[in-house]
């Protein structure tokens, strides 16, 4: 096993592998590929899921395969034989990392639903979630937007995005569905509102929960 991004072909062991042996590249799978996955192994356990719910479950877990197979196995026994997934199932059950969090508190901002968005930033708290790495995944998120919406305007496409910032392309998908929402001045305005936010709270001059709502409600 060779657990590297690729193989150096110049490599004499490296022509001779290729050679002599079967190789394997086991790659992340694209968001057709797991999608397909996941129908597939719904199946196996005698149920079925709607495709809003596979959108919703796939946007909650993001796409480590480990995470995905065990909210499938989950919900398919929550659901029992012969039911449906639905996305009440699905919003229910399935467990929010903080980035997704994070990716909804955005979407919600999106939508003008800033009392939404601020009481997903509360639960983060509540699950003590510290306020500078709440801060720093909000960074990471319009980063990526912002990143995105630049490549899009160049011509790249999702694949060339992916490959070009080193992130799954169904994440460049949902980035580029947010970036739709904001202009480049809008986009570069908030990039320096989180760089402010971040050098008050390593120099403490201000209250580190208030920061992150003060920024949320600047968003609107």
């Amino acid at each position: 096993m060779a657990p590297y991004p690729k193989l150096d072909e110049r490599k004499k062991l490296t022509k001779t592998l290729k050679k002599e042996s079967v190789v394997v590249e086991a790659k992340p799978l694209t968001e057709q590929e797991l999608k397909k996955w996941v129908a597939y192994e719904v199946k196996i356990l005698g149920v079925s899921i709607e495709e809003a719910a596979l959108d919703l479950l796939l946007t909650l877990t993001g796409t480590n395969l480990q995470v995905v197979a065990n909210e499938v196995n989950k919900l398919a026994l929550y659901g029992g034989h012969q039911v449906s997934i639905t996305t009440e199932m699905v919003d229910k059950l399935v467990a929010r990392s903080i980035e997704q969090n994070i990716f909804i508190l955005v979407d919600k901002v999106i939508s003008r639903d800033i009392g939404g968005a601020v009481q997903i930033y509360y639960d983060l708290l509540k699950q003590n979630e510290e306020p500078i790495k709440i801060l720093a995944i909000l960074a990471g998120q319009f980063r990526l937007i912002y990143q995105v919406k630049q490549l899009t305007s160049k011509g790249y496409g999702q694949q060339s995005i992916g490959s070009t910032l080193k992130v799954h392309s169904y994440r460049v998908k949902l980035a580029a569905g947010q970036a739709r929402a904001f202009t480049f001045e809008q986009l570069q305005k908030i990039m320096l509102l989180l760089a402010e936010g971040d050098y008050e709270m390593k120099t403490g001059k201000r209250d580190k929960k208030l920061i992150v709502e003060m920024f949320i409600l600047k968003l609107a």
